[in-house]
């Protein structure tokens, strides 16, 4: 088995880097929508 390293899979799975670090693939995306409504409530 042959050792390859980190690029040749960023490469290889075609991955994006993400905006908080590392890569990633987007495999799903749902086609639900949520309104600012929903969004309204204040998280801390």
């Amino acid at each position: 088995m042959s050792k390859h390293d980190a690029e040749y899979y960023i490469s290889k799975l075609g991955l994006e880097p993400h905006p908080e670090g590392g890569y990633y693939k987007r495999t799903f995306e749902s086609e639900e929508k949520t309104s600012d409504q929903e969004l309204s409530v204040s998280f801390e």
